[in-house]
């Protein structure tokens, strides 16, 4: 794709799931000023996906009134965080669209699964949820991105599903985070240092109304970027790395996780508010400022640390730090609160030291 050029698809309507599905021989280049732009192609209003029928666009489950927005790998925002699209999809092969909006016209991003030889990117890849300007409705989630490269890689393009923003009406919902997942094969070439160079979002949108309050609600949550390296001394299937970046926006609207889950990478940052079962990781994390993660245990394995930074916040009940444990200025580690069936306490074990910040 050169020259400018656009590749696109044809719009999720609502009753028929439209993906983009490529396999490509050889290599696929994205030259700079180029892209494949998949925004608002996804679900329509008030639709998501059905899972169980092949991604057929379904009320059930989706953003159901007005000032709800459509959610995907992050939750929508919503005025109150009352129905919101529920998440959705694979966060390591998703296979689906953004929700749209509760009302309005705001659909979510579309949905691409590439595979490919090879793969040179300086332009865009982009399955955005469309922002709504208007007063009442929220905002479409971000979409579905699937590449698969099995040979050379280069470029500093970008990859993102971001949730559509919500620019006027403070108490209306921007939109959930999509889901992007991309494999390559970490033995070919300088493919294990070229996939720093290539940027990956998505993140929820944000409420950006101005003359009166926007609560942490009206943002969208943060959705899941995931990265495995293939081939020899490759991360395990399903294993590999896990960003949760929310771009600076601190929203209560959250990214769930669920299942027993375990990454060599795990990078929660941003304002990302992250809720899971069971997580191990086998190197060290940092919880990033105005970040949460609560979850049931949480261990770090391999002499990784953990680090819970100045106005972050880790709420589990079983914590297990391999290496060091480190709490500066104003981060917070917390149990689950007690329920009326449930009685909940902290349990910290560190090989290492502990070191917390007056």
């Amino acid at each position: 794709i050169l020259g400018n050029g656009v590749l696109s698809q044809t719009a999720t309507s609502a009753t028929v799931f439209n993906p983009t599905r490529l396999t490509i021989a050889g290599a696929t280049t994205i030259a700079s000023g180029s892209s494949i732009n998949l925004d608002a192609k996804g679900y329509t209003i008030n639709k998501t996906a059905d899972t169980a029928a092949a991604g057929a666009p379904t009320a059930t489950g989706a953003a159901s009134s007005s000032y709800k927005a459509g959610s995907h790998g992050g939750t929508g925002g919503s005025d109150n965080g009352v129905n919101p699209g529920v998440t959705y999809d694979s966060l390591t092969a998703p296979l689906y669209a953004g929700g749209g909006a509760g009302s309005g016209s705001a659909v979510g991003g579309g949905y691409l699964r590439l595979t490919t030889a090879g793969f040179a990117h300086s332009g865009t890849i982009s399955a955005n949820g469309a922002a709504n300007g208007d007063n009442g409705p929220g905002s479409g989630a971000g979409g579905g991105i699937w590449i698969t490269t099995t040979g050379a890689l280069s470029g500093s393009g970008t990859i993102r599903a971001t949730g559509g923003a919500k620019p006027t009406w403070t108490v209306n919902g921007a939109g959930g985070g999509g889901r992007v997942a991309f494999y390559y094969d970490g033995t070919v070439g300088s493919n294990s240092t070229a996939i720093s160079s290539l940027v990956f979002e998505a993140g929820g949108g944000a409420n950006t109304a101005t003359g009166a309050t926007v609560s942490g609600s009206d943002h969208g949550g943060a959705g899941t970027v995931y990265i495995e390296r293939d081939g020899a001394g490759g991360d395990t299937d399903g294993q590999g790395t896990l960003i949760i970046d929310n771009l600076s926006t601190k929203a209560t609207a959250t990214t769930p996780l669920t299942g027993t889950l375990t990454f060599a990478t795990f990078t929660p940052k941003r304002g990302a508010t992250i809720t899971a079962d069971i997580v191990t990781v086998n190197s060290s994390v940092t919880l990033d400022a105005n970040s949460k993660l609560t979850l049931n245990s949480f261990t770090l394995g391999s002499s990784a640390n953990l680090t819970v930074n100045s106005t972050s916040t880790l709420i589990v009940d079983t914590l297990t730090v391999a290496g060091n444990l480190s709490q500066t200025t104003t981060g917070l580690l917390k149990h689950n609160a007690t329920t009326a069936s449930a009685f909940k306490k902290l349990t910290v074990a560190v090989t290492g030291s502990t070191t917390i910040d007056a």
